[in-house]
């Protein structure tokens, strides 16, 4: 890539860029120039590809930039070359790998779940060629926390995404905080990054390692015929990871004619409300009425159902290009979503109630689906409980990469047969919306505490009661107290961790957001 600094890159400014090899005649076999915008903006970065001479292998590269404004000599670092990369022909040895990620969608609506109304048939077919597993719980009930995870292997409280203070925007990664996209390029590969939401865009740090990273809010059809594009180009050179991130069962609901047709008023015929094809429901939009919050959910179903269509081609893609067969593709959601169901307990113990995600740590928010596709691997499930930040480790073993330091568990074994190691206790933690809680889970106890005084503590058992609605704290006191004492130390020893992490002037590691993004994040319902 080259580029002209922003601040420099205006009419009148001009850069000519040479690379030429060492030992030769001194001329350059590749020069480039590239000019200032007339946007105010800046253009950015010039994606640039060119084919080594005969004979270079072996050879040092060097690398000259000369930039000018209007005549007249510039200083350097005006212009810059960014990342350049030495790419050998033919395509590298192992696997590729793919995670496809599905914002906001719950595991209970996937027919591989268990769901009967025929939303989901790309993933339900993908799920039997592939490890389905059947406990894979999300550290956090939102994005930011949640993806930081699964890109880091760290949890939240080490990782440091998604902390509020007051009224400020949510943190994102510490700065010596090692991603997928960085540990694998080291290895390698070509990242490429398409994703349609603003909580993974780079001012929270989730863009460190890709060599693209291409934000498109648009729906799901036009990401797909993005990343095809791109790996279209990329794939018969350089092993490569694909990080896709579709945002469309996320509020608001607005499917397309064909699925709202097909899927919303299937399921709710008798709907005579206001609402058409479209539902926003922003927490600080009143409760609406019953008839509204079913309407409300056959929405979302019917994107969910126009999401699975065209993960469908993402995967006919892979397909059609021969990647399928040497590549490992994850396919997992971030976090699940709420429709009013706990409402008037909600109210009573003090939540935000008139949220779709971010406000509980509930399972319908933390239980996620998971499905790992791996060549030469045969399906099947993998049972008991599982965490998104185990999958860090895990896609790294699968491509043949060595894992940085982290805090997930290699779930290798567990694919072949072998039987789970003990599992480490867990821990959810960083609410969005209302008073904050975490909750911690040992064997069939889970425990939800809260921050703030006043707020009671819930107590629940998972194997007799998995949709967590009788509290059971004020019979089993002893068990309250000792998950409490074990949640602490836990979290606890996490946050003594992030201290190994933080890299320069982060005495808050706060995010500093452009108007724009603020802007979007409260039409969200994110912001107040």
């Amino acid at each position: 890539r080259l580029g002209l600094v922003p601040e420099f890159d205006r009419p009148g400014v001009k850069a000519v860029f040479r690379a030429r090899l060492a030992g030769g005649d001194g001329k350059p076999w590749l020069e480039e120039t590239v000019e200032g915008s007339q946007e105010k903006s800046g253009a950015g970065w010039h994606p640039l590809w060119e084919e080594f001479p005969w004979g270079a292998a072996g050879r040092r590269l060097i690398l000259e930039v000369e930039a000018t404004r209007n005549g007249a000599p510039l200083p350097e670092g005006v212009a810059l070359w960014g990342d350049p990369v030495v790419i050998a022909p033919g395509p590298s040895p192992g696997p590729n790998l793919v995670v496809v990620l599905v914002d906001t969608l719950r595991a209970d609506v996937v027919g591989a779940y268990g769901d009967r109304h025929g939303l989901t048939p790309r993933l339900d077919a993908f799920a039997r060629q592939a490890v389905r597993f059947e406990e894979m719980t999300s550290p956090a009930p939102w994005t930011l926390p949640s993806v930081s995870s699964l890109m880091t292997g760290l949890q939240p409280q080490t990782h440091g995404a998604g902390i509020r203070y007051g009224d400020f925007a949510p943190t994102g990664l510490s700065g010596g905080v090692r991603t997928l996209a960085e540990t694998l390029g080291d290895a390698g590969f070509y990242n490429v990054g398409v994703y349609h939401n603003i909580y993974v865009n780079p001012a929270f740090g989730l863009q460190q390692g890709f060599d693209e990273y291409v934000s498109l809010e648009e729906r799901a059809g036009v990401l797909v015929d993005d990343a095809l594009g791109r790996l279209r180009r990329v794939s018969s050179d350089r092993r490569f990871f694909l990080y896709f991130h579709v945002f469309d069962p996320h509020n608001p609901y607005e499917p397309p004619e064909e699925e709202c047709r097909s899927v919303a008023r299937r399921l709710e015929p008798g709907y005579r409300g206001s609402l058409g094809c479209s539902a926003d429901r922003r927490p600080e939009l009143p409760i609406p009425p019953p008839e509204d919050r079913r309407w409300h959910e056959a929405l979302y179903r019917a994107e969910v159902a126009y999401t699975d269509r065209q993960i469908g081609r993402l995967l006919d893609g892979l397909r059609e290009m021969g990647l399928d067969e040497n590549t490992v593709v994850l396919i997992v959601s971030d976090h699940g979503e709420e429709f009013w169901t706990r409402l008037d307990r909600e109210k009573a113990l003090g939540y935000e109630a008139n949220a779709d995600h971010g406000h509980t740590l509930y399972r319908e928010l933390l239980h996620v689906p998971a499905l790992l596709r791996v060549p030469g691997r045969a399906p099947g499930v993998l049972r008991g409980p599982a965490e998104t930040v185990d999958l860090f480790p895990t896609l790294l073993r699968l491509v043949g990469v060595e894992p940085p330091p982290n805090e997930g568990q290699d779930l290798t074994p567990r694919l072949d047969g072998g039987q789970p190691a003990q599992r480490p206790t867990l821990v959810a933690d960083v609410i969005l919306h209302g008073p904050s809680r975490w909750s911690v889970r040992r064997g069939p106890w889970k425990l939800v505490v809260p921050r703030e005084e006043g707020l009671p503590v819930e107590l629940y058992n998972l194997e007799q009661d998995p949709g967590e609605s009788r509290d059971l704290s004020a019979a089993q006191p002893q068990v309250v107290t000792a998950l409490r004492e074990l949640g602490e130390r836990t979290l606890a020893r996490r946050q003594r961790e992030r201290g190994r992490y933080r890299s320069g002037d982060e005495s808050l590691g706060a995010t500093y957001l452009e108007w724009n993004h603020i802007t979007k994040l409260r039409s969200l319902g994110y912001l107040k």
